[in-house]
Formats: C-alpha cells, structure tokens, sequence
C-alpha cells in the first residue's frame, strides 16, 4: 500500500516539478491523449504501474472533472497550491 501511494505522489511532483522548473506553466492535456496514453501504459507495464500512471495524470483528470462540472476555477486554485507547496527554482551561476 506504501509503494502505492508513493508511486502517486512520485509520478504527481514529477509533473508538477517539469512544469514549474520549465516555463512555470501547467498545460492539460486533451482527455483523448490521456485515454491512449493510460491505455498504452497499461498495455505495456501491466498493472504494476497503474498508481504511478494515475499520480502523473492527476492533474488532468481533475482539470476535466472540474470544466465538466464548473469548478474551474477552484481546480486551478487547488493545482496553484500544489505548485506553491514545492520549493522554489534556484539559480547557479558559473563563475
């Protein structure tokens, strides 16, 4: 249950971090793409990896749930929270 969870949140700060470290920009992806790639996830890895492939889409399914259901707003304040709770990008300069 532990591996679980943690493949969930692993898989979600993945994408939340290449997102803020980027171009600070959290895109959905068109629920389409997400049934194929989820499919040809599991087609691939089996069920083994299922939590890990929920954790990385998370933020889209809740971004469709909440345009479907008109919580958009509340849906971008949760995915804004979530962004903040991550540490800031720090700069190096080579000298």
């Amino acid at each position: 249950m532990i591996i679980l969870i943690g493949q969930f949140f692993a898989a979600l700060f993945i994408r939340l971090g290449w997102h803020k470290y980027t171009d600070e920009t959290v895109y959905a992806i068109n629920p389409f793409v997400i049934l194929f790639l989820f499919i040809l996830g599991v087609a691939i890895s089996g069920t083994s990896h299922i939590m890990f492939m929920i954790g990385f889409f998370f933020i889209d399914f809740i971004f469709q749930l909440g345009k479907r259901n008109g919580k958009e707003i509340t849906v971008i304040n949760f995915i804004t929270t979530l962004l903040n709770i991550m540490p800031k990008k720090k700069e190096t300069i080579n000298e």
